[in-house]
């Protein structure tokens, strides 16, 4: 599905699938965000990706937005296809392991894949012609990021699972999960407090639903209702 004219979600809850996996097309080829699961998403982003013309040896970066095994799965598969893959440092162990940590409730593993690109805190990511601001967003994972950029005029967030919004401007959102181990309460509010006077245009989720509009209160209305569920953290 074409969300824009250079951007295309290839895999996701729309297609049967858990998790979206985003792509960008620039001069030099494709940029992923997330690279989904290695069995379910590969068939559906091969598919789309012939659909619009597209090869998946063009993919040239993929970027994680955390270390988990449904946004990570395919990273090592397209490493070795060529593309470089970007993970924050505080989930680097986790992405070049292939499984979670000792201890968490979800031991499933995937493919372990090196990163060749190694976020730290918060900054800037070039590539070729564009440009992304990389977020770091504690919480849901110590490596949680966000990356932000502007596609046709418009202020795009790529946030992985910091929160999957609902479709209704009223119900605008669900925290996302808090089963992992190294999940923080702590950490998670205050990156919703650095966020909350934030006003996208699209925020695109790893789940749930594709928000091209009405996101201006979102991240507040969110930071507000996690105050409430968690008001003594």
């Amino acid at each position: 599905m074409r969300l824009l004219n250079n951007l295309y979600v290839l895999t996701g809850p729309a297609f049967g699938t858990l998790s979206h996996v985003y792509a960008i097309k620039y001069s030099d080829g494709l940029v992923f965000i997330d690279a989904g699961m290695k069995d379910e998403s590969l068939p559906q982003i091969e598919k789309h990706l012939a659909y619009w013309e597209l090869a998946e040896e063009e993919v040239s970066h993929v970027l994680i937005t955390h270390g988990h095994w449904d946004h990570a799965g395919l990273a090592a598969y397209y490493r070795e296809k060529g593309a470089l893959v970007a993970v924050h440092r505080a989930d680097r162990e986790i992405i070049e392991n292939g499984r979670p940590p000792a201890g968490d409730p979800l031991q499933i593993t995937w493919p372990p894949c090196r990163a060749d690109i190694v976020l730290d805190g918060n900054g800037k990511l070039s590539i070729a012609e564009l440009t992304f601001e990389v977020i770091h967003v504690p919480g849901h994972t110590p490596g949680s990021v966000i990356y932000r950029i502007t596609l046709d005029g418009r202020d795009v967030w790529f946030i992985g699972d910091f929160l999957p919004p609902d479709g209704r401007p009223e119900h605008n959102h669900k925290h996302g999960w808090t089963g992992d181990i190294r999940f923080s309460s702590r950490d998670y509010i205050e990156s919703f407090k650095k966020l909350a006077r934030m006003q996208p245009d699209c925020v695109l989720a790893g789940h749930g639903y594709i928000r091209m509009d009405g996101c201006e209160d979102l991240f507040k209305q969110a930071y507000a209702d996690i105050l409430l569920a968690w008001p003594c953290r």
